[in-house]
């Protein structure tokens, strides 16, 4: 592998990674929601969390601009097109705040 390939390789590996590392935060902050409003996750807002778990160990795996790295590509794309499945199943999960209950009581809406 040349520098400019190692270089481009430690890039997108870092981009990965931050982008798994801010859906898990986001994910992370909705379950945290519907766990004060005392209701069900439902399985599409657990496969997200976990797909994003899977996905931080795996470019943190292959970060090192090493021989096998190169062979992280099948992987690379099993997860993005678990990442597009996962996308299209959180398209239209949503909570809504009803400002009229007390406070912390919220409306969960789950298709």
């Amino acid at each position: 592998m040349g520098s400019r390939s190692k270089i481009s390789s430690v890039l997108c590996r870092l981009m990965e990674l931050a982008s798994a590392a801010i859906v898990a935060g986001i994910v992370g902050a909705y379950l945290y929601k519907i766990d004060d409003a005392n209701q069900n996750a439902g399985p599409r807002i657990v496969y997200a969390e976990a797909l994003a778990g899977i996905s931080l160990f795996f470019s943190i795996a292959y970060l090192p601009p090493v021989t096998y790295s190169f062979y992280g590509f099948f992987i690379d794309f099993s997860l993005f097109i678990c990442w597009m499945v996962a996308f299209g199943l959180l398209e239209d999960v949503s909570i809504t705040f009803s400002s009229t209950p007390p406070r912390g009581n919220m409306k969960l809406r789950i298709h």
